[in-house]
């Protein structure tokens, strides 16, 4: 399992990047993405991953108010 995040106003090593880490093809925990699910999409596809590969969005996870998309 991959735990990262996606580069934003703090930059990430290229070899740390979406895109590096999702040629692995691995299970990925992206923090810190929501705003930016569309660039995130698109770097986990020019990665490798393909289009119908299951992914969720978790808001406020183990909290009362927890949202799953």
């Amino acid at each position: 399992v991959v735990i990262t995040r996606i580069a934003g106003r703090t930059p990430v090593p290229e070899r740390e990047s979406i895109r590096a880490f999702a040629a692995h093809g691995a299970t990925m925990v992206i923090f810190l993405s929501a705003g930016m699910t569309q660039t995130l999409q698109a770097e986990l596809l020019a990665g490798g991953y393909a289009p119908e590969t299951p992914a969720a969005i978790v808001y406020k996870v183990s909290w009362p108010d927890e949202k799953v998309l």
